[in-house]
């Protein structure tokens, strides 16, 4: 699959096109074929690093010491559920899903799994 991937801090044009792995859902995560994703202030201070003064140690250890823990950005998507955990029940492939994985982020690719 196709993602926007931000290996390093950086500006904008640190992101570039790749091929990833598709992701697998864990027992209780369902895999939404993204169709929208929002870009965010939130995507641009955590891929430049730009947090307030002072908080940047504390910021780095969440996020990434020398380089973001999550390579692929995104906090929100729209999208149709592809497949579901062993464990969930209150979705199935083809229901329309709007959601967030929170800080795990991952939006700004082709699949993304949520719990």
């Amino acid at each position: 699959m196709k993602a926007a991937v931000a290996d390093r801090y950086g500006p904008a044009q640190i992101v570039q096109i790749r091929e990833v792995p598709k992701p697998q859902p864990k027992s209780n995560e369902v895999v939404v074929r993204v169709r929208a994703s929002s870009v965010e202030i939130a995507d641009a201070r955590i891929r430049g690093m730009r947090v307030p003064t002072g908080l940047s140690p504390l910021a780095r250890l969440a996020m990434g010491l020398t380089k973001p823990n999550c390579p692929i950005l995104g906090l929100e998507l729209a999208g149709d559920v592809e497949t579901v955990g062993s464990d969930v029940s209150r979705f199935k492939p083809g229901d329309r899903v709007v959601g967030s994985p929170g800080f795990r982020l991952g939006c700004h690719a082709e699949y993304c799994t949520l719990a």
